[in-house]
């Protein structure tokens, strides 16, 4: 049986949480908002998240494979496995976190991926607005900070020139 303050210190050291944009035809604004928590370890390690998606009841346990970019930079890596909380889900961990704190800087991006949260649940995804989504983006480009983002989505301003392409003009200043 997993302890709060072993799990909560386990997801401070270990934790990700990710506020994914992607394009979407099925979308109004054009875009799907997808906020995800994992967890990733080695294959030894696999035990430990079968047992923190048993304690949580949402998410699942998935191998990934090695990426060419490992390959590339000669990191041998082994068979790993991620524990993953995607979309409604993640209100389950965030539950969970406003009452077990964490000390680290991964607190800052935990707060953060809350307010993004915040925005979904308050409208819900089909109801979400092109402004909601810009600041949906601007709050994942402070989250976890250092870590390289995709060109074609790694910024407000990129993501509102995608938005609003000049024929539809401006975007009103928020």
């Amino acid at each position: 049986m997993i302890r709060e303050d072993w799990l909560s210190g386990f997801i401070d050291g270990e934790g990700t949480f990710v506020i994914g944009i992607s394009k979407s035809k099925s979308h109004k604004t054009g875009y799907n908002i997808l906020p995800l928590f994992s967890i990733e370890l080695s294959c030894i390690d696999k035990p430990i998240l079968d047992e923190i998606e048993r304690y949580f009841g949402v998410g699942r346990v998935r191998e990934i494979k090695m990426y060419e970019h490992y390959k590339r930079a000669g990191i041998r890596k082994n068979m790993h496995y991620r524990y993953e909380v995607w979309g409604r889900y993640c209100n389950t961990i965030r539950t969970f976190l406003e009452s077990n704190f964490m000390i680290t800087s991964k607190a800052d991006s935990f707060r953060l991926w809350c307010e993004a949260l915040d925005i979904i649940n308050q409208k819900g995804l089909p109801n979400l607005t092109k402004e909601d989504v810009l600041s949906i983006a601007t709050i994942r480009d402070k989250m976890n900070c250092g870590r390289k983002r995709s060109k074609k989505y790694r910024n407000y301003e990129r993501m509102k020139e995608l938005l609003y392409p000049p024929s539809e003009g401006k975007l009103s200043e928020f």
